[in-house]
């Protein structure tokens, strides 16, 4: 769990100080990019009490771009906290940390190729793709900037594109992030494919864990890889 969430919170920090809007305070960190709908949030593991919690809410009301509070948590202390949250909070969404450890090879059956976006006209069709993917905004600035650290790939099946994913190292953890496919490549086994060839590239490296934050949609498919499900990762925006 320690691993899954410093990868994340990792990326996070790394975009805020590319546009310095980093903010690390006791409690929970910040950051946001303008004209850009990622990262945009607030993020903490360890609020506890009603004052943080409200701090929480007027700094998103201070600052449009941070729409976001992510909350890392088990099951049970989410209820436990839950009346305070909805004070200030209506739940967006949920996300399982989930993590596998890098010990088996994957059989491919269909032609998948991840090509790493390298300059600015591969960034401006990663930002693309992202977005048919997910339906908001990640800024082309913000791909540009990170490029040399964050490898962002579009998925290709066949010679067609069809999705996108990141991949963000610390230490010898893999995290994998926006793995989207389009809607006309939905319903392919593209993304299955795409995750078995990220999970097989992975290993050949040498990295020893891999790790990710699944929607509800897609938990299923990361269970069948052989991921396990960590934590909760609950998405709120201001009732305020």
């Amino acid at each position: 769990m320690v691993y899954n969430i410093n990868n994340l919170t990792k990326l996070w920090q790394l975009i805020g100080n590319k546009f310095n809007t980093l903010s690390l305070r006791k409690y929970y960190s910040s950051c946001y990019v303008e004209n850009s709908g990622w990262p945009n949030r607030v993020w903490s593991d360890s609020v506890n009490n009603d004052e943080s919690f409200k701090e929480i809410s007027d700094i998103m009301i201070s600052n449009s771009n941070t729409s976001v509070f992510s909350f890392f948590s088990s099951k049970e202390e989410l209820e436990m906290k839950n009346f305070i949250i909805q004070k200030y909070f209506h739940e967006k969404s949920t996300q399982y940390g989930m993590e596998k450890v890098l010990d088996e090879v994957y059989e491919i059956n269909t032609k998948i190729e991840l090509v790493r976006v390298t300059n600015i006209n591969d960034a401006e069709l990663w930002c693309t793709t992202f977005y048919q993917s997910f339906r908001y905004l990640i800024s082309e600035e913000t791909v540009a900037k990170s490029l040399d650290e964050i490898e962002y790939f579009i998925i290709k099946k066949e010679g067609i594109v069809a999705g996108t994913v990141m991949l963000f190292i610390t230490d010898k953890t893999v995290g994998i992030h926006s793995l989207g496919i389009i809607p006309d490549m939905r319903g392919k086994g593209v993304a299955m494919d795409a995750m078995k060839v990220v999970l097989n590239n992975a290993t050949k490296m040498g990295y020893k864990l891999a790790v990710l934050q699944a929607s509800e949609m897609a938990k299923n498919m990361y269970l069948k890889l052989g991921f396990e499900e960590k934590y909760l990762l609950k998405n709120y925006i201001n009732r305020r």
